[in-house]
């Protein structure tokens, strides 16, 4: 695709928590919609394969700094992003290509690195975690990034016979002859 005919970049708006969390959007502005490449459907088995690993579980889901007990995660960490967000991203085709969600997974990484103080349980998972994805990422082919368009999903017609009309059906009679 040009360069001209590439949409904007989505707007990263910085947000407020609410209740403890931030929740960045998953589903894509109107104005800006994403798309389902090749690149980004291969992101859903590595999305997978990472949230299986017992040190990811600190990374599934947003921080709750009210729950956690850090008040000041919020004024620290400005672009929150958790594997789940990623997750809903990836199934609404909220990323327009692989670079953003790419971007993404990094913030979840820097986030904890920068969170989190050297040494203790929850960095060692980040450096893992980090370590993995950037190990998988690299068997997938980031160059030849295409579109994926899906066939409609409709209704399935039934085949017609030979000459092209529906089969005649005999009538059943409403009592069926008896015999006494």
């Amino acid at each position: 695709m040009p360069p001209s005919d590439m949409p904007r970049p989505q707007v990263r708006e910085l947000m407020h928590p609410v209740n403890g969390i931030v929740q960045p959007p998953v589903y894509p502005h109107p104005k800006r919609p994403g798309r389902k490449t090749n690149v980004l459907e291969s992101f859903k088995p590595l999305l997978s394969a990472i949230w299986r690993k017992p040190w990811a579980f600190y990374f599934h889901h947003p921080v709750n700094s009210i729950t956690l007990g850090v008040p000041h995660y919020h004024t620290v960490i400005k672009r929150p992003m958790d594997l789940n967000t990623i997750k809903h991203r990836l199934a609404f085709n909220y990323y327009y290509q692989a670079d953003e969600a790419i971007e993404d997974f990094k913030f979840v990484f820097e986030n904890c690195l920068l969170f989190n103080l050297k040494g203790t349980e929850v960095h060692t998972a980040g450096l893992m975690l980090k370590s993995f994805f950037y190990e998988r990422l690299a068997l997938i082919d980031l160059t030849n990034e295409v579109e994926v368009v899906e066939k409609p999903k409709g209704k399935k017609r039934k085949k017609a016979t030979p000459e092209g009309r529906k089969p005649k059906i005999p009538a059943r009679k409403a009592f069926p002859d008896t015999h006494f």
